[in-house]
């Protein structure tokens, strides 16, 4: 994924179809998560 796909319900989504979603917030995100830096 990239930040194109980083909204909440795209995120859902991935989750729920058991994906792990690797892609960075965007910086003006007021709740930022973590991901895996290497893999992206």
């Amino acid at each position: 994924m990239d930040r194109a796909y980083e909204g909440d319900e795209t995120r859902a989504l991935a989750i729920d179809l058991g994906l792990i979603p690797v892609v960075p917030p965007k910086q003006n995100r007021k709740e930022p998560w973590e991901y895996d830096q290497e893999t992206y």
